[in-house]
Protein backbone atom coordinates (compact mmCIF):
# COMPACT_ATOMS: atom_id res chain seq x y z
CA UNK A 1 0.00 0.00 0.00
CA UNK A 2 1.44 3.64 -0.95
CA UNK A 3 2.28 6.16 2.17
CA UNK A 4 0.93 9.02 0.19
CA UNK A 5 -2.14 8.63 -1.73
CA UNK A 6 -5.20 6.33 -1.74
CA UNK A 7 -7.39 4.96 -4.72
CA UNK A 8 -10.74 4.41 -4.72
CA UNK A 9 -13.57 3.71 -7.54
CA UNK A 10 -16.97 5.60 -7.11
CA UNK A 11 -20.32 3.75 -7.42
CA UNK A 12 -22.61 6.61 -7.16
CA UNK A 13 -24.08 7.35 -4.05
CA UNK A 14 -20.45 7.00 -1.06
CA UNK A 15 -19.13 10.82 -0.87
CA UNK A 16 -16.86 9.82 2.55
CA UNK A 17 -13.50 8.14 2.10
CA UNK A 18 -10.91 7.28 4.73
CA UNK A 19 -7.69 8.53 4.46
CA UNK A 20 -5.25 6.02 5.98
CA UNK A 21 -1.87 8.47 5.50
CA UNK A 22 -0.59 10.68 7.64
CA UNK A 23 -0.25 14.10 6.82
CA UNK A 24 1.30 17.39 8.29
CA UNK A 25 -1.03 19.95 6.97
CA UNK A 26 -4.76 19.95 5.29
CA UNK A 27 -3.12 22.52 2.85
CA UNK A 28 -0.77 19.00 1.68
CA UNK A 29 -3.77 17.36 0.88
CA UNK A 30 -5.34 17.22 -2.78
CA UNK A 31 -8.65 15.18 -4.24
CA UNK A 32 -9.24 14.19 -7.45
CA UNK A 33 -12.39 12.77 -9.34
CA UNK A 34 -11.64 11.59 -12.40
CA UNK A 35 -8.76 13.45 -12.93
CA UNK A 36 -10.89 16.81 -11.83
CA UNK A 37 -9.21 18.40 -8.50
CA UNK A 38 -12.48 18.58 -6.30
CA UNK A 39 -13.35 20.25 -3.16
CA UNK A 40 -14.11 18.20 0.00
CA UNK A 41 -14.18 18.29 3.61
CA UNK A 42 -12.52 16.87 6.68
CA UNK A 43 -13.91 15.43 9.75
CA UNK A 44 -12.39 16.77 13.42
CA UNK A 45 -9.52 13.69 13.25
CA UNK A 46 -8.78 14.60 9.75
CA UNK A 47 -9.27 10.74 9.22
CA UNK A 48 -12.22 10.69 6.67
CA UNK A 49 -12.82 12.94 3.59
CA UNK A 50 -16.28 13.93 2.08
CA UNK A 51 -16.94 15.79 -1.03
CA UNK A 52 -20.06 17.91 -1.52
CA UNK A 53 -21.68 15.25 -4.20
CA UNK A 54 -20.86 11.21 -4.51
CA UNK A 55 -18.83 10.65 -7.55
CA UNK A 56 -19.96 9.20 -10.50
CA UNK A 57 -20.22 5.06 -10.64
CA UNK A 58 -16.91 3.98 -11.73
CA UNK A 59 -15.02 7.16 -11.89
CA UNK A 60 -11.52 7.08 -10.31
CA UNK A 61 -11.35 8.85 -6.99
CA UNK A 62 -7.59 9.63 -5.65
CA UNK A 63 -6.38 11.59 -2.33
CA UNK A 64 -3.34 12.34 -1.69
CA UNK A 65 -0.97 14.09 0.02
CA UNK A 66 2.48 16.34 -1.11
CA UNK A 67 4.42 17.95 0.66
CA UNK A 68 6.08 21.14 -0.13
CA UNK A 69 8.88 21.15 -1.82
CA UNK A 70 9.79 24.09 -2.79
CA UNK A 71 10.47 25.96 0.68
CA UNK A 72 12.06 24.75 4.23
CA UNK A 73 9.64 24.22 7.17
CA UNK A 74 12.00 24.63 9.36
CA UNK A 75 15.09 27.71 9.24
CA UNK A 76 18.06 27.13 11.56
CA UNK A 77 20.17 30.01 12.64
CA UNK A 78 23.09 30.71 14.37
CA UNK A 79 22.53 31.04 18.52
CA UNK A 80 19.26 30.21 18.41
CA UNK A 81 17.40 27.75 20.79
CA UNK A 82 17.49 24.02 19.14
CA UNK A 83 13.89 22.60 19.93
CA UNK A 84 12.36 18.96 19.64
CA UNK A 85 9.56 20.85 17.42
CA UNK A 86 12.60 21.71 14.95
CA UNK A 87 13.15 19.01 14.67
CA UNK A 88 10.28 17.07 14.26
CA UNK A 89 9.08 19.25 11.58
CA UNK A 90 12.46 19.33 9.53
CA UNK A 91 12.39 15.19 10.10
CA UNK A 92 9.05 15.09 9.11
CA UNK A 93 9.08 17.32 5.74
CA UNK A 94 12.39 15.40 4.64
CA UNK A 95 10.38 11.68 5.80
CA UNK A 96 7.05 12.72 4.40
CA UNK A 97 8.79 13.83 0.93
CA UNK A 98 11.20 10.58 0.87
CA UNK A 99 7.92 8.62 0.90
CA UNK A 100 5.67 10.15 -1.90
CA UNK A 101 9.03 10.12 -4.10
CA UNK A 102 9.00 6.77 -3.27
CA UNK A 103 5.20 6.26 -4.02
CA UNK A 104 5.59 8.00 -7.49
CA UNK A 105 8.78 5.80 -8.30
CA UNK A 106 6.44 2.33 -7.31
CA UNK A 107 3.70 3.76 -9.02
CA UNK A 108 5.28 3.20 -12.75
CA UNK A 109 5.61 0.31 -14.78
CA UNK A 110 8.66 -1.69 -14.21
CA UNK A 111 10.63 -4.55 -15.04
CA UNK A 112 9.45 -7.79 -13.73
CA UNK A 113 11.69 -10.21 -11.92
CA UNK A 114 9.83 -12.95 -13.24
CA UNK A 115 10.98 -12.77 -16.94
CA UNK A 116 12.65 -9.49 -16.88
CA UNK A 117 10.03 -7.85 -19.31
CA UNK A 118 7.93 -4.88 -18.58
CA UNK A 119 4.66 -5.33 -16.90
CA UNK A 120 1.91 -2.81 -17.03
CA UNK A 121 -0.26 -5.18 -14.05
CA UNK A 122 -3.09 -5.26 -16.30
CA UNK A 123 -3.27 -1.47 -16.80
CA UNK A 124 -4.32 0.29 -20.17
CA UNK A 125 -1.23 2.32 -21.58
CA UNK A 126 -2.70 5.27 -23.15
CA UNK A 127 -1.50 7.98 -25.25
CA UNK A 128 0.77 6.09 -27.35
CA UNK A 129 1.65 7.61 -31.01
CA UNK A 130 1.64 5.60 -33.53
CA UNK A 131 4.42 3.10 -34.40
CA UNK A 132 7.63 3.88 -36.88
CA UNK A 133 10.01 1.22 -36.49
CA UNK A 134 8.95 -2.90 -36.96
CA UNK A 135 9.20 -3.21 -33.10
CA UNK A 136 6.76 -0.71 -32.01
CA UNK A 137 4.56 -0.58 -29.91
CA UNK A 138 1.19 -0.40 -32.08
CA UNK A 139 -2.30 1.69 -30.60
CA UNK A 140 -5.38 0.76 -30.99
CA UNK A 141 -6.55 2.86 -34.14
CA UNK A 142 -3.32 1.78 -35.80
CA UNK A 143 -4.08 -1.52 -35.76
CA UNK A 144 -8.08 -0.81 -36.36
CA UNK A 145 -7.10 0.90 -39.65
CA UNK A 146 -5.03 -2.43 -40.56
CA UNK A 147 -7.63 -4.73 -39.60
CA UNK A 148 -10.19 -2.17 -41.55
CA UNK A 149 -7.71 -2.41 -44.58
CA UNK A 150 -7.25 -6.05 -44.19
CA UNK A 151 -10.82 -6.71 -44.15
CA UNK A 152 -11.58 -4.69 -46.86
CA UNK A 153 -9.15 -6.42 -49.02
CA UNK A 154 -10.31 -9.76 -48.04
CA UNK A 155 -14.24 -8.66 -48.69
CA UNK A 156 -12.82 -7.61 -52.21
CA UNK A 157 -11.03 -11.01 -52.93
CA UNK A 158 -13.56 -12.96 -51.75
CA UNK A 159 -16.13 -11.52 -54.05
CA UNK A 160 -14.27 -11.63 -57.14
CA UNK A 161 -13.25 -15.70 -56.18
CA UNK A 162 -17.25 -16.35 -55.65
CA UNK A 163 -17.81 -14.12 -58.68
CA UNK A 164 -15.21 -16.19 -60.89
CA UNK A 165 -16.90 -19.77 -59.16
CA UNK A 166 -20.17 -18.36 -60.37
CA UNK A 167 -18.36 -18.00 -64.16
CA UNK A 168 -17.31 -21.05 -63.79
CA UNK A 169 -20.45 -22.89 -62.67
CA UNK A 170 -22.33 -21.12 -65.72
CA UNK A 171 -19.46 -22.30 -67.94
CA UNK A 172 -19.83 -25.77 -67.06
CA UNK A 173 -23.80 -25.38 -67.29
CA UNK A 174 -23.44 -24.30 -70.96
CA UNK A 175 -21.04 -26.91 -71.57
CA UNK A 176 -23.04 -29.67 -70.19
CA UNK A 177 -25.77 -28.15 -72.22
CA UNK A 178 -24.08 -27.82 -75.60
CA UNK A 179 -22.84 -31.49 -74.67
CA UNK A 180 -26.71 -32.63 -74.25
CA UNK A 181 -27.41 -30.81 -77.56
CA UNK A 182 -24.90 -32.19 -79.40
CA UNK A 183 -25.92 -35.69 -78.16
CA UNK A 184 -29.90 -35.10 -78.86
CA UNK A 185 -28.91 -33.98 -81.91
CA UNK A 186 -26.40 -36.97 -83.14
CA UNK A 187 -29.64 -39.28 -81.93
CA UNK A 188 -32.02 -37.64 -83.85
CA UNK A 189 -29.47 -38.10 -86.71
CA UNK A 190 -29.04 -41.57 -86.56
CA UNK A 191 -33.20 -41.72 -86.07
CA UNK A 192 -33.46 -40.00 -89.20
CA UNK A 193 -30.67 -42.36 -91.09
CA UNK A 194 -32.31 -45.55 -89.66
CA UNK A 195 -35.49 -44.06 -91.22
CA UNK A 196 -34.02 -43.42 -94.53
CA UNK A 197 -33.00 -47.03 -94.70
CA UNK A 198 -36.11 -48.20 -93.92
CA UNK A 199 -37.53 -46.20 -96.01
CA UNK A 200 -35.19 -47.12 -98.95
CA UNK A 201 -36.03 -50.96 -97.98
CA UNK A 202 -39.43 -50.15 -98.48
CA UNK A 203 -39.06 -49.10 -101.57
CA UNK A 204 -36.50 -51.74 -102.85
CA UNK A 205 -39.59 -54.40 -101.51
CA UNK A 206 -42.22 -52.07 -103.26
CA UNK A 207 -40.48 -52.17 -106.37
CA UNK A 208 -39.95 -56.06 -106.17
CA UNK A 209 -43.37 -56.38 -105.50
CA UNK A 210 -44.52 -54.58 -108.63
CA UNK A 211 -41.83 -56.70 -111.05
CA UNK A 212 -43.24 -59.68 -110.04
CA UNK A 213 -46.99 -58.29 -110.50
CA UNK A 214 -46.26 -57.74 -114.00
CA UNK A 215 -44.51 -60.47 -115.55
CA UNK A 216 -47.54 -62.82 -113.66
CA UNK A 217 -49.63 -60.15 -115.88
CA UNK A 218 -47.51 -60.89 -119.02
CA UNK A 219 -47.81 -64.14 -118.29
CA UNK A 220 -51.52 -64.63 -118.31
Amino acid sequence: MANSFVRYTGNGSTSTYSIPFSYRSTADLSATVAGVNTTFSLNAAGTTLTFASPPANLAAVEIRRKTSQTSRLTDYASGSVLTESDLDTDSTQAFMMSQEAIDSADDVIKISNTDFQYDATSKQIRNVTDPTSAQDVATKAYTDSILTTNTTAVSNATAQANAAAASATAAASSQSAASTSASTASTQATAAANSATQAANSASSATVTTGLVIAMAIAL
